[in-house]
């Protein structure tokens, strides 16, 4: 008896306490898979990351990437959750680039080896036992939206509000090198959006409405040619090529069309994202 105690008193200490940013995403259609498509479908995942974590490196700020650089990953069935840990608001608002250039690239590298995501952002404290297991209101809060939602993308929950809604003020400047020759506004990372709710959602339609969502169509400019100019056309057609090439089934052509109006209300509201990456061609 008194050696179990030892060992689960041991076994507690590898728990450690956080606080920072949960995002949990899921892959479309490996459900039907087999045993050696499984197998497949984790290589292209971890071959994702590496890609995502090498692409942020090579194009963020020293400092920020030193916050960020040894960020967790779990994998669970068809599902990844990355876990970033903050020390405070100031430290996440630091590094969000940073973020943004792993996840989006993430999302658009699996897209390419179509493999649609759908996730949910999150702020907040958690508990992570190692690479195993990660518990706490921040996974709980993106759960809790992850099965809602009708699109593929990442969304983020209402309590990223507070960080994003005050650098979405017009009267605020607010502009950064993200990418390589690339002069990007904050804000346009991260685009409120009407997401498009499940219908088993019911009441729950009024409760979310408007949110935040990680802009992942600028990650399509890393799969383009560094010399290529005409940005607005390249990038939109590859957006709607990556989407529009996936297969489509009853339990896929809803996310699909909703991820195509997605687009269609960016470019939309950008028509030349060439002027908007650069701006001197």
């Amino acid at each position: 008896m008194e050696n179990n105690k030892i060992s689960i008193k041991s076994s507690l200490n590898d728990i450690n306490e956080h606080s920072g940013i949960i995002i949990l995403m899921d892959a479309a259609g490996t459900k039907s898979k087999d045993i050696k498509q499984c197998i497949i479908f984790l290589d292209k995942f971890k071959k994702n990351i590496d890609l995502a974590k090498k692409i942020a490196e090579s194009n963020s700020d020293n400092e920020n990437y030193l916050k960020i650089r040894d960020f967790s990953y779990i994998f669970f069935q068809d599902t990844i959750i990355f876990s970033f840990v903050f020390n405070s608001p100031e430290d996440i608002l630091s590094s969000l680039y940073e973020i943004h250039g792993i996840i989006s690239s993430f999302f658009v590298f699996n897209l390419i080896d179509n493999i649609p995501l759908r996730g949910v952002m999150s702020i907040g404290n958690f508990i992570q036992l190692n690479n195993y297991s990660i518990l706490g209101e921040a996974i709980n809060e993106a759960m809790e939206y992850h099965e809602k939602f009708d699109m593929y993308g990442i969304i983020l929950h209402e309590n990223c509000n507070f960080l994003l809604d005050p650098l979405n003020n017009p009267d605020i400047s607010f502009e950064r090198v993200i990418y390589p020759h690339s002069d990007v506004i904050f804000k346009d990372l991260f685009l409120k959006y009407k997401i498009p709710l499940k219908d088993s959602c019911g009441t729950e339609k009024k409760k979310i409405d408007f949110l935040y969502t990680l802009n992942w169509i600028f990650g399509l400019l890393i799969a383009l040619p560094s010399d290529e100019r005409n940005y607005s056309k390249i990038v939109g057609n590859y957006g709607y090529e990556l989407i529009e090439r996936l297969d489509k089934n009853n339990n896929t052509l809803n996310k699909i069309n909703n991820t195509i109006a997605y687009l269609d209300k960016y470019f939309t509201k950008y028509p030349e994202i060439r002027d908007l990456i650069h701006p001197d061609l």
